[in-house]
């Protein structure tokens, strides 16, 4: 039995797969493995791995252990666009949550030109220059070009920093929310680029900081309209932290939204 990726490529169907989502996601080893019974009885030759998906979160979503939102992590990272600005901003948080000041959309003279850099991070040791790519969809992934781009800019900010007597830059970063192609970290490795990636790399991917730091995007909420998400965004409210930690009168004045419903997004919050 084969399934069909989101970009189009198929593959035989693996139960292990949905095995470790279900346990990545909080489940325990009996909920798991039920779960991927469950699926496995269900699934189809062809099957969309979107199925496969859907299937699993709603079992999970049944068993109200909130393992669902976590389960979900992905998709919530793409509907924080369709825009990139909103993950320019999450980025920024993923390096304050590791010790780093950091700025977003910051202009920077290079030597032969200037650039707007996604995000500015430094540290005592550190000044790190951020470029971010975002996907809205799945089945997209960063190709070899943005790595190319990010390290191009680099050297000229690198030149720059030189005659204008800033502190200069000293690493660079590529960050999306999905796979790299494998020419793209190729190329990443070789010039000595970081890059922060969905599971890339393997041991400390951009799905593994969010869940060790608990960098929960708001977007993981069950039911959240695209006008909520919106308006919430819009108010800086990324995280689910930051949601909790806010007066929602307070918040209800900045985003139009009902504080009754606020308070009412805050209660599904218990699980985090």
């Amino acid at each position: 039995m084969r399934v069909l990726k989101a970009n189009g490529e198929s593959e035989e169907f693996d139960a292990e797969k949905v095995r470790r989502a279900c346990l990545r996601a909080g489940a325990s080893d009996r909920m798991a493995e039920e779960i991927t019974q469950s699926v496995r009885a269900r699934a189809y030759d062809g099957i969309p791995t979107h199925e496969i998906y859907a299937m699993a979160y709603k079992l999970l979503k049944q068993a109200k252990t909130g393992a669902e939102h976590r389960f979900s992590l992905k998709k919530a990272m793409m509907e924080l666009g369709p825009e990139g600005h909103a993950f320019e901003d999450f980025v920024a948080r993923v390096f304050q949550a590791n010790g780093y000041q950091a700025r977003t959309r910051q202009i920077v003279k290079g030597k032969c030109v200037s650039h707007e850099v996604d995000v500015v991070a430094e540290n005592a040791g550190e000044k790190v220059l951020v470029e971010c790519k975002f996907h809205h969809r799945p089945g997209i992934e960063c190709h070899v070009q943005n790595p190319l781009y990010v390290w191009a800019r680099f050297q000229d900010v690198v030149e720059g920093a030189k005659s204008n007597g800033e502190r200069p830059f000293t690493q660079a970063w590529l960050a999306t929310n999905t796979r790299l192609s494998s020419d793209a970290v190729a190329y990443a490795e070789c010039v000595g680029l970081k890059v922060l990636g969905w599971k890339y790399p393997s041991v400390n991917g951009l799905e593994a900081l969010i869940e060790q730091k608990r960098l929960y995007p708001v977007t993981v909420l069950t039911g959240l309209t695209s006008h909520e998400k919106d308006r919430l965004v819009g108010a800086d409210i990324l995280l689910l932290r930051e949601l909790v930690q806010a007066n929602a009168a307070g918040l209800a004045a900045k985003t139009g939204l009902p504080a009754p419903r606020i308070e009412g997004l805050k209660a599904q919050v218990h699980w985090l």
